[in-house]
């Protein structure tokens, strides 16, 4: 049986060092695989690659366009990024892609970044977040940017009318967190959920217009935000009372509230922006990556912390994948109850994340565990992924995707 979302998220060099139609044609041996994921858009890491036949680490480069860009956009916009040096050698990478997957009765997703980009915040540091103390946050683009809004626009609309996708997947259309695991990454003193969360804000100028003219006073929230972190740094080790959202969002007789209202209303405005003519045209698919389950401070409403606010974007989306990227079993039962009862009354499908490798599984019994808390409760499921994995843990997922429930509507 071939399930309605099921995906395997995978890389271009994946793809072109195992060679596409071989990669695809044993990816099709998965009954229960429908759809493959492929980058679009994409940030830096330092990556192992256990099965590749060319290379075992690979370093990609941060905001590199994994197609050739549109000339409509494409140095005619501020931002110029990166394209993939690959293409140089296989410019017909998508066209034999989608070949490959069509011959095999699968479905081609773009998996897009949005915001989280350091290549472009670093080369264009007026465009990346700006905190509550002056500095860059050169991993982070912010969403009120006009430059970022162009950016973001032209991305979507090159990959919706250029690319042969049947779905665009959506990550990182955010404010990300302060901790992310940028290039060795040192915070060596606690941080509490609050304190991470005050740390990813943004007081950029682009920002502070916006605040002022929804009638709040940006220079009283930036203080409050500024004494609130100076408290914490001074003594971070105390064991002081963890606050949670009614006891953030009440400061400055609610006006904190009010701002953390304005950031979601920033993602919202930005994510219709970008992605309506795709809604619109219904030309493809929409999915969101979300990494709502991961924040500290959990949800507020049906909004977290980065600003995804599911009662609002639901309506944009035809799908979401939850990340639910726990090891620890009771904490991991908790997060998918905590956001199945969120998006309960939501009509829109479901198709969570397992992140198939160490340190969530290293077993099949890891595995088990996941699809028995989502039995009968999705619309598929979501394999991160391919390139990380192994052809054993592959198999894992055969048996264990080809033996549990979807839900019924």
């Amino acid at each position: 049986m071939k399930y309605k979302n099921s995906s395997i998220w995978i890389y271009p060099w994946d793809l072109l060092d195992e060679g596409i139609t071989s990669t695809v044609d044993k990816l099709s041996q998965n009954p229960g695989i429908n759809w493959l994921s492929v980058t679009t858009v994409y940030h830096s890491g330092k990556f192992l690659l256990p099965h590749n036949p060319k290379k075992k680490v690979y370093f990609p480069k941060p905001g590199t366009l994994y197609f050739q860009p549109s000339k409509d956009w494409y140095g005619k916009i501020r931002f110029k990024p990166p394209i993939w040096e690959e293409l140089g050698e296989s410019p017909n990478f998508w066209g034999e892609l989608k070949s490959a997957a069509e011959d095999k009765g699968i479905r081609l997703a773009a998996w897009t970044l949005g915001l989280h980009n350091s290549w472009l915040a670093s080369n264009y540091p007026d465009c990346a977040i700006e905190n509550v103390y002056g500095d860059n946050i050169i991993t982070d683009l912010c969403p009120n940017n006009p430059d970022v809004q162009d950016y973001s626009c032209a991305i979507v609309k090159d990959i919706s009318e250029n690319l042969p996708v049947n779905k665009i997947l959506i990550e990182s259309l955010e404010y990300m967190p302060f901790t992310h695991g940028f290039h060795h990454e040192v915070i060596g003193v606690p941080m509490t959920a609050t304190a991470n969360y005050l740390m990813s804000m943004c007081f950029c100028s682009h920002c502070t217009k916006k605040t002022e003219a929804a009638g709040l006073n940006p220079v009283a929230i930036k203080n409050w935000v500024k004494q609130t972190l100076d408290s914490h740094f001074l003594n971070p080790h105390s064991d002081a009372r963890q606050t949670g959202w009614p006891d953030i969002v009440d400061q400055l007789d609610g006006e904190i509230g009010r701002y953390i209202d304005l950031r979601a209303e920033s993602i919202s405005d930005l994510s219709y922006k970008a992605l309506g003519k795709v809604k619109e045209s219904g030309k493809q698919q929409l999915g969101l990556c979300d990494f709502g389950p991961l924040y500290q401070l959990g949800p507020n409403k049906m909004s977290w912390e980065s600003g995804t606010d599911l009662s609002t974007l639901a309506v944009l989306y035809d799908e979401i994948c939850p990340t639910f990227y726990f090891t620890d079993q009771e904490v991991l039962r908790n997060k998918i109850d905590e956001y199945f009862s969120l998006v309960n009354d939501l009509k829109i499908d479901l198709a969570p994340v397992i992140r198939a490798i160490l340190p969530q599984v290293g077993r099949p019994e890891d595995l088990q565990s996941f699809f028995r808390l989502i039995n009968n409760r999705v619309d598929g499921v979501s394999f991160y992924n391919y390139g990380f994995s192994t052809d054993e843990v592959l198999k894992w997922f055969k048996s264990e995707i080809t033996s549990f429930s979807l839900r019924e509507k």
